[in-house]
């Protein structure tokens, strides 16, 4: 994710830096609140943040739903109690600077290339801008 942030908008390194340091539900938890991530102080009260909090969000979803997937795929052999533990030791939530991208599938890549291009579009970047921080993403 840093390197996309970095050759999109290097001036949103700082966002990127001060969320990885949180946890992960925290980091979310920001990124979704009403005024956005400006309002945790780093340093980006004058820069609007576009391009950080729409990869970040788009690329957890993706995460999870690979995870979310690869555990309901693993689990189904698995009797009720032993399938709920595993799930519960599986949601836990982790430092955000540790998550780690699973492999996604053609059909995945082109979902998150989908709704980043869409997200960036609705956050204001041109069809060229969009475009490109999708096929970056991806």
């Amino acid at each position: 994710m840093a390197d996309v942030v970095a050759r999109q908008a290097p001036h949103e390194l700082p966002l990127l830096q001060g969320l990885a340091a949180l946890e992960a539900d925290e980091a979310l938890a920001a990124l979704r609140r009403p005024d956005g991530p400006e309002d945790l102080g780093f340093g980006l009260a004058e820069a609007a943040a576009v391009v950080t909090p729409l990869v970040w969000l788009v690329v957890d979803e993706a995460c999870r739903s690979a995870v979310g997937a690869a555990v309901e795929r693993s689990a189904a052999g698995l009797g009720g109690p032993l399938r709920r533990g595993l799930r519960r030791v599986l949601r836990r939530p982790e430092p955000a600077a540790e998550l780690a991208v699973p492999s996604l599938d053609a059909a995945q890549l082109s979902a998150v290339h989908a709704r980043i291009k869409e997200g960036a579009l609705g956050r204001g970047l041109d069809t060229t801008a969009a475009e490109a921080l999708a096929d970056a993403v991806v």
